[in-house]
């Protein structure tokens, strides 16, 4: 059945359902890989902050293997933050070069009808240009999927759930 307006994804976990430490896939230092953190803000429509969002990540490990899994929802600002390792390279089937590094996120929010996925791809990576997923989008589109460098040193990758400047979704 498809989903009506009274039937959303939520979310609707209680608070011990994320545990800080999810958020963190060094899981300590435990993970090869050159550590980073990416940070951002999930909000709607009118840009108010969607507070108690769930934003679940995974991705490539620093050799390009698929494996990394973690969550952690919004704060009342509509902030969320992970600590992960930079993805390395990979090379999906059927292709013969590689899709330079992404994350995957997947956002379940209150007033959703189904959870909405996204990929996060890092700044001044060459292979940005050649990405397939990325040429799928208007040229004009394209930086709401690049994260921005901070001055400290992390990224910040702010997601729209609508409006003019929406985050692109893949489609199901």
């Amino acid at each position: 059945m498809i989903p009506t307006a009274h039937i959303t994804t939520g979310p609707f976990f209680p608070a011990q359902f994320i545990r800080p430490e999810d958020a963190d896939l060094t899981r300590g230092g435990t993970v090869d890989g050159q550590a980073i953190t990416f940070a951002g803000t999930v909000s709607d429509v009118a840009g108010r902050p969607c507070v108690n969002a769930i934003i679940e990540l995974w991705q490539a490990d620093a050799a390009g293997a698929f494996g990394l899994w973690g969550r952690t929802w919004t704060d009342t600002a509509g902030g969320y933050r992970f600590q992960t390792v930079r993805p390395g390279m990979t090379v999906p089937p059927g292709r013969n070069r590689p899709r330079p590094p992404y994350l995957n996120l997947m956002i379940h929010a209150s007033g959703l009808m189904r959870p909405l996925v996204t990929q996060m791809f890092f700044p001044d990576e060459a292979l940005n240009d050649d990405d397939p997923q990325l040429q799928l989008m208007p040229p004009a589109r394209r930086p709401l999927l690049v994260a921005r460098a901070q001055a400290d040193g992390s990224l910040r990758f702010d997601i729209a759930l609508a409006g003019p400047n929406e985050t692109p979704f893949l489609d199901d």
